[in-house]
């Protein structure tokens, strides 16, 4: 809706999509903020309950390797959307069908990655360290061989998945 509105409102064109993430984030951020109100969670400097807080510090514990990761992918989105928006229209159109392609393809990294963390999380949780060792080493090994096979994919088919993905 918030990019929508930046881009036929408010004339921003590309850079509606930023206008997009930081409303969307935003709004997030106050209806989380709302929710752990509504369940009790006060966030305050003083006065802040000792279980609220180890009940954020657990929450910020693990989900730090997947917040990292999404921001990571956000900060490089964030910027590299704002740099084509200064190029014309059939430059525009090319990243966007690139830019299609390239969210196609990086579902898997997301996806074997939030995996990752869930798991060696778990393994914290458990105290198992070795674990986590294995777990690193098993999705980096996961990581290459399926990157390897999806850019043969990619290089072999790369006319019929730009056909996919426009409409001529």
């Amino acid at each position: 809706m918030a990019t929508w509105l930046a881009a036929t409102h408010w004339h921003q064109g590309l850079q509606s999509l930023i206008w997009g993430a930081l409303i969307g984030s935003s709004y997030l951020t106050l209806s989380g903020g709302a929710l752990l109100y509504s369940r009790g969670v006060r966030l305050s400097l003083t006065g802040v309950r000792r279980e609220a807080v180890q009940v954020l510090n657990d929450i910020a514990f693990i989900g730090a390797p997947v917040a990292g990761s999404f921001l990571l992918l956000f900060g490089f989105l964030f910027s590299f959307n704002y740099l084509v928006s200064f190029y014309g229209a059939s430059e525009i159109a090319g990243f966007g069908i690139a830019f299609r392609i390239q969210s196609f393809v990086i579902l898997p990294a997301i996806a074997l990655g939030t995996a990752m963390a869930i798991h060696a999380n778990n393994a914290i949780a458990d105290q198992n360290f070795p674990r986590i060792r294995q777990i690193l080493f098993a999705g980096v090994g996961l990581a290459a061989a399926l990157y390897l096979v999806i850019s043969v994919l990619v290089f072999l088919l790369q006319e019929r998945l730009v056909m996919l993905f426009t409409r001529g």
